[in-house]
């Protein structure tokens, strides 16, 4: 083709695309250059040739075997991650087995009498919510008063205004 300047409208033309004012501009250009409207007419004769073509129909044994090959293609990336999956499982399990038999054993406490746990104030407070603990029970929050939500709220607004 030319290097005429409407060559990159052609196909555009020729598929409808354009608006009626350039198609018309474009339809003069035609009758007036003879590349455009030699390029014109082989997308015509070419459009034609291809409508022309009609697929076949496959028969039902190619269908059966299209089908067959697609369904077992479709299911290998889904097999091959599975069998990485249960490898790596596998591995995990084997070396976890592996340090826990190499932990050392604790030692057997001797039995001895019931032993008590002391439970802290703050712990129990903490733990319950129950209560406001005693004015002494936290020295290290000097919070005013003695009560403990209080202290909480004011802490608070302190940092939130």
């Amino acid at each position: 083709m030319s290097a005429c300047q409407f060559e990159t409208l052609l196909d555009a033309y020729h598929d409808g695309e354009l608006n009626a004012r350039e198609s018309d501009r474009l339809a003069r250009h035609v009758r007036a250059c003879r590349d455009c409207d030699t390029e014109l007419r082989e997308m015509r004769r070419l459009s034609g040739l291809l409508a022309d073509l009609r697929p076949r129909g496959i028969t039902p044994i190619q269908r059966e075997r299209l089908h067959e090959s697609v369904d077992g293609k479709a299911s290998e990336p889904i097999l091959r991650i599975v069998k990485f999956m249960a490898a790596a499982a596998a591995s995990i399990l084997i070396v976890a087995s592996a340090w826990l038999w190499e932990l050392p054993r604790p030692a057997r406490p001797i039995a001895q009498g019931p032993t008590t746990v002391v439970t802290p104030e703050w712990q129990h407070v903490a733990m319950t919510l129950e209560g406001d603990p005693p004015p002494d029970a936290f020295p290290e929050t000097r919070f005013a008063g003695g009560k403990f939500t209080d202290w909480m709220i004011e802490a608070l607004n302190e940092k939130h205004p």
